[in-house]
């Protein structure tokens, strides 16, 4: 059994942020390794480029402080580093 936990998550109200709330809901269980998520996002980055990419949610949990994106300090956008990345 894995030690506790603490989830980044925990105790933040991300009703009005549909995909935060999504990937909160399943933190627990891609941390223990019980299920593996894969997020698509297409957005624009700082220089208002279009930007699409396919997110490995566990391995980006592994490299990232994910209390940056539950508390809304950063926006969670696709690298050259995730399964799949391309700058429009």
């Amino acid at each position: 059994s894995k030690n506790t936990q603490i989830l980044t998550s925990e105790g933040k109200n991300l009703k009005a942020y549909p995909l935060l709330w999504a990937l909160a809901k399943r933190e627990a269980s891609v941390r223990d390794g019980k299920l593996t998520t894969i997020v698509f996002i297409r957005d624009k980055n700082s220089k208002g480029q279009e930007i699409s990419g396919y997110i490995d949610y566990g391995h980006r949990m592994e490299l990232d402080d994910f209390e940056l994106y539950f508390s809304r300090k950063k926006r969670l956008l696709p690298r050259p580093s995730d399964l799949s990345f391309y700058n429009w």
